[in-house]
């Protein structure tokens, strides 16, 4: 099966993809009607990502019209990154991000915690610019590497100036001895936030470049968001050091339990504890990549 690579991303109508839904892994050596979904700002109250609940992710399809893509499109995320089975690409260089400090606004959305920017910078692929929207958590990761699913991933949400192109980055955590030094920043906030769904704080200039990215090799694929409605045509790039060294974000266990605390709806078990991901989709297909 040939595996075309990504040529341009200004438009979505110029990707060439194969229905397999192919992978790409980039380290650094120098639908139809477009339904446009707008992740900083959306009406999560209706589903659950309790698998065996009536609005779990296997039914989103069918809470909403809107949302048929949920469990009917062919390009869906989250995916697994299988090693043996990606192709290596070598010529997108480093991951191209120019971000500064801005204003943002920290909110609790029930099922997960987001970091909301006024003016945060921009992402650059291929050409285009994605301006940066926020960054959410979802514990544990919703991508996996050859199975292996990591204790968080981070989801730096990007859009270009008229809406309808996405990016994202996804960054994957694992526990480990030395706090996360972004999410130590927000700590300190997190608690007014507890048990109040929707709430929101003002937390004054936050600057994105505090949080942890290697940038210089990343699995790249078109997928979609993992929340309704579940639109395609998403460009996503997974951040890590690879192999041995895959995982970026490291944070300790107390840390992690500080982001739980946080995300529950009042009056409901906490979300966060039964998990805030998106099980993974199988239907994918690579090539293998170089040696």
């Amino acid at each position: 099966m040939s595996t075309d690579i990504i040529s341009s991303v200004e438009g979505f109508d110029e990707f060439t993809l194969s229905p397999a839904h192919p992978l790409y892994l980039h380290p650094s050596d120098s639908s139809d009607s477009r339904l446009i979904f707008h992740p900083f700002d959306d009406d999560e109250s209706d589903f659950s990502y309790d698998e065996n609940a009536v609005n779990g992710p296997g039914n989103w399809s069918n809470i909403h019209p809107d949302w048929i893509k949920c469990n009917t499109g062919k390009m869906q995320s989250p995916i697994d990154f299988p090693n043996k089975k990606v192709e290596v690409v070598s010529n997108l260089g480093i991951l191209q991000k120019f971000y500064k400090p801005s204003n943002a606004t920290l909110l609790n959305r029930g099922h997960d915690i987001m970091l909301r920017w006024d003016n945060g910078g921009f992402l650059k692929i291929n050409g285009t610019q994605y301006q940066l929207k926020q960054v959410h958590w979802h514990t544990p990761s919703e991508h996996t590497i050859d199975g292996k699913r990591f204790d968080m991933e981070g989801h730096l949400v990007h859009e270009t100036d008229d809406g309808k192109n996405i990016a994202v980055i996804g960054i994957l955590y694992e526990i480990g001895l030395l706090p996360d030094l972004f999410l130590k920043i927000i700590e300190k906030d997190l608690k007014a936030l507890a048990d109040k769904k929707d709430a929101e704080k003002a937390i004054g200039i936050i600057d994105p470049n505090l949080i942890k990215l290697d940038g210089k090799k990343y699995y790249r694929n078109m997928g979609s968001l993992t929340v309704p409605p579940c639109s395609e045509n998403v460009v996503w790039t997974i951040d890590g050091k690879l192999f041995n060294e895959l995982t970026n974000g490291v944070l300790p266990g107390d840390q992690l339990d500080k982001m739980k605390c946080c995300q529950t709806i009042p009056g409901d078990p906490n979300t966060f504890l039964g998990g805030s991901n998106h099980p993974t989709f199988e239907n994918h297909a690579a090539k293998a990549p170089e040696s």
